[in-house]
């Protein structure tokens, strides 16, 4: 995310906040999603006369590469409980794929909420590269895989 150096520190720190709240609630499976807005072009097909930026600055941000585009952001579908069913999940994912250390959706609160803080830092404070979910996995570019 291409984002104001000032902003990304309040940005992790909130989304901080905000994953120490669903661990502390034992929640998992939550996603942080992005939706790319052209606050510019919505104003003229919407024909807003009113400002469309969020309330919270932290929702909505400029992308500084783009201007005029904005992301919008937030954590989403944050009501899983971590209960007998979601460890058993995590077992026969892992027997399934025949690797007991297989990195799933289905974890510890604790270690969700670590790993879910470290992958937005990773995408908030590193703009060069990609990085996407794929498949319960953290994915790095087949060009940065070497590091």
């Amino acid at each position: 995310l291409y984002i104001k150096h000032e902003l990304q520190k309040a940005f992790i720190d909130q989304i901080k906040r905000d994953s120490e709240f669903l661990r502390s609630a034992d929640l998992i499976d939550y996603s942080f999603m992005v939706f790319f807005v052209n606050k510019e072009q919505a104003k003229i097909e919407i024909d807003l006369s009113r400002d469309i930026t969020a309330a919270n600055q932290l929702g909505s941000m400029e992308n500084l590469n783009e201007p005029g585009l904005f992301y919008n952001m937030g954590i989403i579908d944050y009501l899983q409980p971590f209960n007998f069913q979601k460890k058993m999940e995590r077992c026969l994912k892992r027997a399934k794929k025949l690797n007991r250390k297989l990195d799933t959706s289905s974890q510890d609160p604790d270690y969700y909420s670590s790993r879910f803080i470290q992958f937005i830092t990773q995408l908030v404070e590193s703009n060069h590269k990609t990085i996407v979910a794929e498949d319960d996995d953290l994915y790095t570019p087949p060009e940065d895989r070497s590091s």
